[in-house]
Formats: structure tokens, sequence, C-alpha cells
């Protein structure tokens, strides 16, 4: 028969309100199985909330209430079986966003990439892997970086083999060096 272990109240007025932290199961002559109910899984986990939204384009009204937490990187990137993170090396993607020491997550695939897709490829030298922008026109392939400071690789298509594309990337908190603005 099972039971619920009840033990934080939720802090309603009216009548005692308890949120159940552990489920327990047990039967004559078996042992005990006891889990974590969701709401227990939760206490366990460091979760961070998120505010609100912020705007990248026309200003938005600012709210400061929590809309939700997030506690895993699933609820934050699109990530499925067989996906995978890397560890940055380097600053040459600095322009969007990645820099060194950054984790990205890749999406494992050798289909064709989308134009300008970020895509993680191994080179014909020495089977190097690297993390650039995808561009093919008539059999070459040009993998672009978003730092202007390297340029262009441009190889052949048929020496390339794609590994997969970036789903997303989560900065490592380490301070960023702006990229000055344009003069005005």
């Amino acid at each position: 028969m099972p039971f619920y272990y009840l033990d934080r109240t939720c802090g309603n007025t009216c009548w005692p309100c308890v949120i159940s932290l552990v489920h327990y199961e047990a039967s004559d002559r078996q042992r005990a199985v006891i889990t974590l109910t969701e709401e227990g899984r939760k206490l366990t986990e460091r979760s961070y909330p998120v505010l609100g939204t912020v705007a990248a384009g026309h200003p938005i009204l600012a709210e400061g209430e929590i809309q939700r937490y997030v506690t895993r990187l699933e609820d934050v990137l699109d990530l499925k079986p067989g996906d995978f993170l890397l560890t940055v090396s380097g600053d040459s993607m600095i322009g969007a966003g990645i820099f060194d020491g950054d984790l990205v997550a890749i999406r494992p695939s050798q289909a064709e990439p989308l134009k300008g897709e970020i895509v993680l490829v191994l080179l014909p030298d020495a089977s190097t892997a690297t993390l650039k922008r995808w561009n093919r026109l008539n059999g070459v392939v040009s993998l672009h970086s978003e730092n202007p400071a390297y340029a262009p690789i441009v190889v052949r298509a048929t020496s390339v083999e794609i590994q997969g594309c970036l789903v997303g990337h989560v900065g490592t908190g380490r301070a960023r060096k702006s990229m000055p603005l344009p003069p005005a």
C-alpha cells in the first residue's frame, strides 16, 4: 500500500496543506521502495529562476516576477538523445557569443547543413575538428569564423565530414571582452 511522507506546509490559512516529498511503498515481506516525488526532486536540485523576458530588438516592459525555474540543460536547450557537449577552445566564434571555455551542445548529423548554420566538421588535414559557420557553393565549402582575425577555411565539399550542428551553448560565466562598437 503506497504512503506519502508529508512534511512541508504550503501556507494555506484555511486548512493545513502539505506537500509530499517522498513516496514510500511496501508490501508484506518485501523491501520498501522509497522514491522522491517531483516536489522532493525539486528540493534536491539546484535551480535558477527565469525572471522574465529581455528585449533584443524593440524595448519591452521589464517584469520582475519569477516565470519558472530551470534545473537541467534540457529545460533551456532542445537536447535529444545522442546530443553531446564539447568545451570550446579558442576565440574564433566570439562574434556568435561563443567564448573560450564555453560548452556547446551538438546534434550529430551527416546531413547537409543550411547556409550560415554553425556546424562541427572534421577537416581533411590530420582529422582536426572545428566549429564554424557553413557555406557551400559549387562543390566548395567555406567555413567562416565569427572573429575577423580568422580567414575562412575553404575546402572541397567531398573532403569535409559533417559531425553535427550546434543546438545551443552555455557560457561558463567568465568575464567577457566586448567587441568595440562601430563608429556612429
